[in-house]
């Protein structure tokens, strides 16, 4: 326990150097905000002083502090809005398409699915129920490239990118270069999972790789998918587009999720009336940079204009309809030569991202709907925000 409060300590002292460093702010003034904060942003905390970068007033102005939420209320806010009762389309991707199939939805195409107790629909092109039948499958050389990816699941847990196999070595390369057994592939990401993220009998999608907009690819320099984000709330009068932040997949990654940083991943919050962003974020602050022209190709993020830029959020908020209780509904769309194509509905999807760039997400618009649709019972910390949010308008 000691250790535990000693490493933290530590942490938080880097934190303070680092930002003494880069803004000048020194140590006794990053203690006042901090202590100060509860009062103006009830549900933030000291992780998310440094993490939003709320230190900087240049970059966060001081009266729309109380817009931003916390992680404390992350999860909070889905749960406020969705009954647990609907809330399986947001994380079993089977669910969700069973739901859209047949609506002029694009969905990645379905190679095979793997369950081992069977239930898989019969559209699949190919039922895998054992790891025998599995193993036949990707040694099928024709089934390359692919995208795989738990049904259950959120975050990119347990994703992977097979580029080809290779018959005498009995081995599936990734596309990242590196390979590995069939029996070992399997192995690892049917029947040896840890993580809450990933439930084994929900199955395994085994999917044609996304044919991603020429534009996009250009942009970055690579093909990889660099999907939107686009919350939608959705009340009685109908779903609309709460807020849109673009993920960019970066080096050898092969999903766009940005996982705090971790991964050297993007994220840029993207106008809704343009389509376009003014600068993407590669970490956690204050270890971020504010990058106005993309790393790789150089390219300006505000003179580029996602295509399809309507029809993505035209479609994301026709897919939110079919869900009419999911009150706020987190989309993930990729963007091809052909239009939008729905990549999975997400529950939980987050606060972070979309607060990386100045901006909090607990607006007027989206606090008045927690407090009029939100289950807040058991939620006092996410009401008193809301409330706060509302006085500080007020």
């Amino acid at each position: 326990m000691i250790s535990n409060h000693l490493d933290k300590l530590k942490l938080a002292i880097g934190k303070a150097t680092c930002v003494k460093k880069q803004i000048g702010k020194g140590y006794w003034r990053q203690l006042w905000d901090i202590v100060r904060l509860p009062g103006r942003s009830p549900s933030c905390n000291v992780w998310d002083y440094y993490d939003f970068r709320l230190y900087d007033e240049d970059f966060v102005a001081p009266d729309t502090l109380v817009e931003y939420a916390g992680s404390s209320i992350q999860e909070d806010i889905s749960q406020a809005l969705n009954p647990r009762s609907i809330a399986a389309p947001g994380w079993d991707k089977l669910v969700c398409m069973a739901v859209l199939r047949g609506e002029p939805f694009a969905f990645s195409k379905l190679k095979a699915v793997y369950r081992p107790r069977g239930g898989i629909p019969s559209y699949v092109p190919c039922a895998l129920t054992s790891s025998d039948e599995t193993m036949r499958f990707l040694r099928n050389r024709s089934n390359y490239p692919m995208f795989t990816k738990p049904s259950y699941g959120q975050g990119g847990v347990g994703s992977f990118l097979l580029s080809d196999y290779d018959a005498q070595s009995d081995r599936i390369k990734h596309s990242n270069g590196t390979s590995e057994l069939v029996q070992d592939f399997v192995s690892r990401v049917l029947f040896q999972t840890a993580s809450p993220f990933h439930q084994v009998e929900s199955g395994y999608l085994f999917q044609d790789v996304v044919d991603q907009h020429h534009a996009i690819n250009e942009f970055q320099g690579r093909d990889a998918v660099s999907g939107l984000r686009v919350v939608v709330l959705n009340d009685p009068a109908g779903p609309k587009v709460l807020l849109v932040t673009w993920k960019l997949a970066m080096g050898s990654n092969v999903t766009d999720n940005f996982t705090l940083g971790a991964y050297g991943n993007l994220v840029a919050r993207v106008h809704l009336e343009t389509g376009a962003a003014d600068f993407a974020v590669n970490a956690m602050w204050p270890n971020a940079d504010r990058m106005y022209k993309h790393p790789v190709t150089g390219k300006s993020f505000a003179s580029f204009k996602i295509p399809f830029w309507r029809e993505a959020l035209e479609t994301a908020t026709a897919a939110a309809r079919f869900f009419p209780l999911m009150r706020i509904q987190h989309w993930d769309v990729a963007v091809t030569n052909a239009g939008p194509e729905l990549l999975e509905l997400n529950e939980l999807g987050g606060t972070q991202i979309h607060q990386m760039g100045g901006q909090g997400i607990l607006t007027h618009e989206l606090r008045e709907f927690i407090l009029a649709y939100g289950n807040l019972d058991r939620r006092p910390l996410l009401r008193e925000a809301c409330l706060a949010g509302r006085a500080a308008k007020a």
